[in-house]
This record gives C-alpha cells, structure tokens and sequence, in this order.
C-alpha cells in the first residue's frame, strides 16, 4: 500500500490565500488596467482587415493603444488572416471600431469579456487537471487537488497565471486544449486528443511535437480500452493536416507579406524576463547583449546540446518504462514528464507558459513528503531569479525520471536504474 501522501492543513490553507490573492489580481487587472497583449490582437485585426501588415511596427503602432506600443504581433500569417477576417466580420455588422488610446490601454465591452473568458478557461483548465490521478494517495480528494493545483497556477513558476492574466495573452486557451488533448489521450480517444493538440498547435506551432503522442495507447490503469492501432494512427494523421497542411494553406492564400514573422522567428527566443527560456538564459551566461536578434554561435550551441540532452534522456527513460510494461503505452508520468522536458527544449517559453507545468508540481508536491516537499513549495512561490521558474522545472524533470513505473498487468515495479519517488516521503 503506498504510504499517505494527504496535503497538510498548512498547504490548504496557503491554498485558499492564494484564491484570495487571485481575486485581487482580476480587481488590479480591471482597475489599472493591464491585458496589454489584447490591445495588440485588437490592433492586429484592424491592420489586416484594412489590407495592411500587422508585422509593420509602424503600421501596428497606428492602430493600437498607448499602453501596448512596446509589443509587436509574432503569431503566423494564418493567425493574423483570422484576425483580421473577424474584424471585417464585425464590420460587415456594423460593430463600431474603438480609435486607438495615446495613452493607457482601453476598458470597454471586449476587454471584459476577454477578461470573463480567460477565467472561464482557466477554471475548466483547473477542472481538468484535478480529474487526473496525481496523487498516490486514493483518499485525497478532488477538491484536495484542486486546491493545490490552484495554489501552484496562481503561486507558482513566478505567477504564472496571473501573468497570463496581466498580459491578456491567449496561453490559457492554448492550453487548455492542450490539456484536453492529454486528457483525452489517458482516456483512450485519440480522435479527440488528436483534434485538441493540433488546435493548440495552430496557434503555437511548437506545441504540435505532442501529436506523436496519440499513437500511444493509454497505459496499464488507465481505465479505459486500449483504441486499435488503425484508429490512432487516422487520429495521428487528422491532427497533422490540421496542424500542418492548414496553416500551409493560409499562408498560400494570404496577401501578408510574412518576412517581418520570419524574421522574428529566426530570433527563436525573446530575451528579458517574460521568456525565461534555456536559450536566454544561455545567452545571458555568456554575455550576449540585449535587445535580442539572432543568437550567436556559442550560445545557439550550448543550447542545443542542453536540448539534445534532455530529449535524449527523457527517450531512454521512456523506452525503460515501456520495456518495464512490456508494450509502449502513455501513462500520467510520462505527460508530465515530457511537458517538462518541452519547457527545458523549447527556446521560447514565457513566463506564462509555465502554466503548463501546474500539473507536474503538484504531482511532485502530493507525493513528496517532509522537507523535500517545503522546499520544492519555496523553490515554485518564492521567486529570488529571473530564471527561477526554469530551475523549478528542471527539478521536476529530475523528480519525474525517477518516477514509478508498472508492468503490463498493473503490478507496481521499478524501471531499470531508476528510484521510486512515490512509494516514500523524499526529505
């Protein structure tokens, strides 16, 4: 039997301070007000849909408000198309356009229902993610994990959701369909988990190395039949053309001129303290200047190495534990181990991407016990480095190759040159 992983009265406590503490940062975000990334989507379908290039600073600076001048539009054209099409859309029904700000950002209709929508996603998210088995323990309930989960999102990785918030950026929606599809994965329906990654994909191309993932069946315990082979590989193949062939088709049917998008992309990151990626932080070791542009040589190749790395080492931990198992099959452990490791990949990665990490920590904080689990909790909420969250996650990447794995009967085992970090408190 494993031993009782319940969250002490002191973490559900921080908890509900921290619901608090979420309540206040919606009053400041409508107050002050911030959601300065909504300003440059706004400003983005107005040049697109007056036949202009939202990749133009100077054209996007025209059309958008004072407190989101310092942005500029990196989605692909395809994005931008959609864009500016809605805005034609509203047009065509007689919608009024509201003129730029020269100062501050504008508080009307959309800014609130933008608002009321991200935190509608954020609490189906959250919803999600307390279904999931992440404790070890079967007598912490969902409402246990769900308060964990919610002290992690709004504590932890420096804020991470209230910087999604601030920031009026669409993350919380990418992953939420990102997080649909891992779910529907455990669930056996790769149709659907197929469908929802390549929805997130569109919108960060990055996020579409997890549709591989949908030709694994859900593994041992999952609870559900395994779909045949045939099936998942259709839903494999359904993900991909929507990934992959759709934004093709966009871009060969636009009138943008994308040279200004691919030269931000040929950046792969964006430096300062909103992107605390393995790449900036490479860049900073080694002195490269700000503002960002192309990394140079040294910098490029220490990260790919980091990278390579870590793909390599999650592989191989992978292969032990289907080896163990004795199929390949996707577990809750090895999604949250390899969420983690795309957050140490991935050159950019904001400080509100980390919100794909709150299920990962919270795995770790449920299982772990003693002074290890307190000091995880003060390494994810107490943030003294830019690079902090970065750290976080490599501590949990660390924790997560260690993780248990089981045999295809369901029958708790220990893969190969690994430790069970669940099976005893870690202090």
């Amino acid at each position: 039997m494993p031993t009782s992983r319940q969250p002490p009265r002191l973490l559900l406590l921080l908890a509900a301070l921290a619901a608090l503490y979420l309540l206040v940062a919606v009053w400041q975000t409508a107050s002050e007000p911030k959601q300065w990334d909504l300003g440059v989507y706004r400003g983005a379908a107005r040049v697109v849909a007056d036949r202009g290039d939202p990749y133009e600073p100077s054209q996007l600076s025209a059309q958008i408000d004072q407190g989101s001048a310092h942005l500029s539009f990196v989605y692909p054209p395809h994005v931008a198309s959609a864009l500016g099409a809605a805005r034609r859309a509203a047009d065509a029904i007689g919608l009024p356009r509201a003129e730029p700000l020269a100062e501050g950002i504008r508080v009307d209709a959309t800014f609130f229902g933008f608002l009321a929508l991200k935190l509608a996603a954020a609490a189906v998210l959250l919803w999600i993610w307390s279904a999931l088995p992440l404790a070890s323990d079967a007598g912490i309930t969902r409402a246990q994990r769900l308060a964990v989960l919610l002290l992690v999102a709004v504590a932890g990785f420096h804020e991470t959701l209230l910087r999604d918030l601030y920031a009026g950026n669409i993350s919380v929606f990418e992953q939420l369909a990102l997080w649909l599809g891992f779910a529907a994965l455990l669930a056996g329906a790769p149709v659907v988990a197929a469908l929802s990654i390549a929805a997130a994909a569109l919108v960060k191309g990055p996020l579409a190395v997890f549709l591989p993932l949908v030709l694994l069946p859900p593994g041992p315990g999952a609870g559900s039949a395994t779909p045949p082979w045939g099936r998942r590989s259709l839903a494999a193949a359904l993900g991909a053309l929507c990934a992959v062939a759709l934004p093709l088709l966009g871009a060969a049917t636009t009138t943008l001129d994308a040279r200004g998008w691919r030269t931000r992309l040929a950046a792969l990151d964006e430096r300062g303290s909103s992107n605390p990626s393995t790449l900036s932080l490479a860049r900073d070791l080694l002195g490269e200047p700000l503002p960002g542009g192309p990394p140079s040589g040294w910098p490029l190749a220490v990260w790919m190495v980091l990278a390579a790395v870590v793909a390599a080492v999650s592989a191989r931990q992978l292969v032990q534990r289907w080896r163990v198992r004795g199929r390949p099959c996707l577990r809750l452990e090895d999604v949250l181990l390899l969420t983690c490791a795309a957050s140490l990949v991935l050159p950019r990665f904001k400080n509100y991407s980390f919100l794909m990490l709150v299920p990962a920590a919270t795995w770790a904080l449920l299982r772990l016990g003693g002074a290890s689990r307190w000091g995880l909790l003060l390494l994810l909420t107490v943030a003294l480095w830019e690079y902090q969250a970065l750290l976080a996650a490599t501590v949990l990447w660390l924790l997560l190759l260690r993780a248990p794995t089981e045999d295809g009967h369901g029958a708790p085992q220990r893969a190969p040159q690994s430790a069970n970090v669940a099976s005893r408190p870690v202090s």
